[in-house]
């Protein structure tokens, strides 16, 4: 069913009724409305039929005498005060407006006494109002705060109207304010029970139109609506674990070389003139981030060096809606836009130095986001506010986001490059002679067809595990993927289930490794080293018991911890049920209890592929075997050679890098954008003494009478036993 829009009338109706409700709420008798007849048309006397009508200078004294019969609804005069009054005691900013002075001045009858005030919604949030909210809760407090748009007659839809209800007491007990906008759309009568559960809400609780806060609002700090909401102040939060917050003038200037179209009017040519630079207005900043091109109808100015823009230069529309569901609209300056200079219609954002490329790339893209935009127009519904830019809270990229945004980058770049170049090849193909173009046309699009298929063999699933994965389970899914074509049932099911044993042990040993990074206990690792410290062995459960412990386990640490990619794992969607149905299948397997093998390979076969897609942050993850180390004792530094385990193939070339600190040879370690993790004891890297191949291993079972630990391989099917690693295993807790 279809929301309807609300008519004027509709909405000027509701919002009469909310206030009326918000006073009884605190008083419990129907107000009176007090109007003063004023030459302002908004706000009409029509907002309530019966009204006492008080002329604009008695409108004070008036108010003071109906407060002492019971609460009051009052509209004082709109008009701005043709010289500003100053205020009874030391202040910034003397009255500007006749509703100030008004309220301000006007006291409780008694310590009961409730109001309502119906004012312009900027009165109430504005900080250049923010001396006289002071002033009025220095004797009123504010439960509530009612904002509507479209309530008027001949008067912008847009216009926002606030009912500020007032209770005397500023030295009582304080309370959450309730604070609620009424919407564009919507039944009356469900909009009404939408605001008595708001008068009902506990602190800091956001329903669909409105809130309670958690805190009384502090009258200097205003009440606007997106200021004061929880969702907003939860999802800032949530940005902070996105990476920690900077201020946005920490890395951009503002500088104001712009030119006024009104006051510098005499400046602006419509002819280009030598030396002249181009003036950019609002409509040339375009949605998808570039200037516009230079148009017949440009203005043009001769400006002082210092004014020009500069390359780099990011230039933001200074009009906006807040209510607009859309980011802010940013362009980034060129060689080709210059010379220009910005209109005051824009404001200009300069990277300061040092920031990086990565950084303004995170910036644009946040200020892109509906939510910077609310961000900072918080204090004004209309344009963007210089001192909100500066002092929005940006997220900055760590290591692992700096490499994945500089990757998207190069893809983006490497893929429009092979775009052009396949779009050239088809332009100019009949330009050269018959025989060559036909002979470059096959070989050039032989290329491109290659790199096309090849770039499209990441999206094939089967691929990308047998390439991107780590090479203990690259490895069993190309055995498994093998045998799905040749082998009996029985034989791939049972291939299915150990590379599934194989996945679950792999991930938890990263969950427990990241946990002893952070120096976290976990439970289920108790159990483990209780069943090796018995001589009994590690099972299945005993790994899947430690992903499920990840997540709270894990559930404090920073978004950049070693290995965090590993807490949400169980929780992801669908993975927790398919380990539950694997683990299933492989007791039934144990036990030669499968009564349906085929279907019970179907399905093991849908489970695996959703833990593996679920398992996708392995390929960031990369394994890596150290071959030899060069250490500097004098720089603390080491020279790592290594090969990344990463794919089905043992055999890959080597590679070198330089890390701070010492590292140990013949080890595994996790390599990611934050560094290097050893993996010893949990995972080693050896030798299978049966089949001479390359293996990774992990701990099993430790016999008793004897100094051997028995190892089992993740990659394939040959235990071995070890010794000397006893005393490792006891150093990380599992012995």
């Amino acid at each position: 069913m279809a929301i309807m829009a609300m008519t004027t009338g509709q909405r000027r109706d509701l919002f009469t009724r909310l206030v009326q409700r918000a006073v009884a709420s605190l008083d419990g008798r129907t107000p009176t409305p007090v109007v003063a007849e004023s030459s302002v048309q908004v706000p009409p006397t029509r907002l309530w039929a019966q009204a006492v009508m008080v002329a604009p200078e008695a409108f004070g004294e008036v108010l003071a005498s109906r407060l002492t019969d019971g609460p009051v609804v009052a509209i004082p005069p709109w008009e701005r005060l043709n010289s500003p009054v100053p205020r009874p005691r030391p202040s910034r900013t003397p009255y500007a407006n006749t509703y100030e002075m008004v309220l301000a001045e006007c006291a409780p009858a008694d310590p009961e006494s409730v109001m309502a005030a119906i004012l312009p919604g900027a009165a109430v949030e504005s900080r250049t109002t923010a001396d006289w909210r002071a002033r009025l809760g220095e004797q009123w407090q504010v439960p509530c705060v009612i904002y509507a748009t479209n309530v008027f007659d001949d008067v912008d839809p847009r216009f926002t109207v606030a009912a500020i209800v007032l209770r005397a007491g500023a030295d009582r007990q304080p309370k959450p304010t309730r604070i609620y906008r009424i919407p564009a759309e919507g039944e009356p009568d469900a909009i009404a029970e939408d605001f008595e559960r708001v008068l009902r809400a506990k602190g800091g609780h956001r329903l669909k139109h409105g809130y309670a806060t958690r805190i009384p609002v502090a009258p200097a700090d205003g009440y606007g609506f997106d200021r004061n909401d929880p969702a907003v102040a939860r999802r800032q939060q949530a940005w902070a674990e996105f990476g920690h917050l900077v201020a946005l003038s920490e890395l951009c200037e503002t500088p104001d070389g712009r030119i006024n179209l009104t006051l510098d009017r005499k400046l602006l040519k419509s002819d280009r003139e030598p030396g002249a630079a181009r003036v950019l207005r609002t409509r040339d900043v375009l949605r998808d981030g570039t200037l516009a091109p230079s148009e017949e109808d440009d203005l043009w100015a001769a400006v002082s060096d210092s004014q020009l823009l500069r390359p780099g230069d990011l230039l933001v529309r200074r009009i906006a809606r807040r209510d607009d569901p859309s980011g802010l609209l940013v362009a980034e300056v060129s060689e080709a836009d210059l010379p220009a200079v910005a209109s005051d219609t824009l404001l200009i954002l300069r990277p300061r130095a040092g920031v990086s490329d990565t950084q303004i790339e995170l910036l644009r893209l946040f200020l892109g986001t509906s939510f910077a935009k609310t961000l900072i127009m918080l204090d004004n519904p209309m344009h963007i506010p210089l001192t909100g830019l500066r002092e929005l809270r940006v997220p900055q990229p760590d290591k692992a986001l700096t490499s994945a945004i500089k990757d998207l980058k190069h893809a983006a770049g490497q893929l429009e490059a092979w775009r052009s170049e396949a779009t050239s090849l088809l332009e100019t193909v009949f330009l050269d002679e018959p025989r060559s173009a036909r002979s470059r046309l096959l070989e050039s699009g032989r290329r491109l067809r290659m790199r096309t298929q090849a770039a499209s063999l990441v999206d094939d699933f089967p691929y990308a595990v047998r390439t991107r994965y780590p090479y203990p389970i690259a490895l069993r899914w190309r055995h498994v993927h093998v045998a799905l074509g040749s082998d009996p049932a029985e034989t791939v099911l049972k291939r299915t289930l150990r590379m599934a044993e194989a996945v679950a042990t792999y991930v938890a040993l990263l969950g427990v490794v990241a946990a002893r990074e952070a120096g976290i206990s976990l439970g289920a690792v108790g159990s483990i080293r209780a069943k090796l410290q018995s001589g009994r062995g590690t099972t299945f459960d005993d790994w899947l018991n430690v992903l499920l412990g990840l997540p709270k386990a894990l559930s404090r640490l920073p978004d950049s911890a070693p290995l965090i990619e590993v807490r949400g794992y169980w929780n992801r969607p669908g993975v927790a049920e398919a380990w539950e149905r694997l683990k299933a299948s492989r007791n039934d397997e144990a036990h030669e209890q499968e009564d349906d093998v085929d279907e019970a390979l179907q399905q093991s076969q849908v489970d695996l592929q959703t833990v593996l897609a679920a398992a996708e942050f392995l390929c960031d993850l990369k394994l890596i075997y150290v071959l030899n180390v060069r250490y500097d004792s004098l720089a603390d530094t080491s020279t790592v050679r290594y090969r990344e385990m990463m794919g089905d193939h043992s055999v890959v070339p080597t590679q070198t890098l330089e890390y701070p600190g010492h590292i140990e040879d013949s080890s595994l370690y996790i390599k990611d954008e934050r560094g290097l993790y050893l993996l010893r004891p949990f995972i080693l890297g050896l030798i299978c003494k049966k089949c001479s191949q390359w293996g990774t291993f992990h701990v099993s079972k430790v016999p008793k009478g004897t100094d051997d630990v028995l190892i089992k391989c993740l990659d394939h099917e040959h235990p071995r036993t070890m010794d000397g690693l006893r005393e490792p295993l006891r150093l990380v807790g599992l012995l």
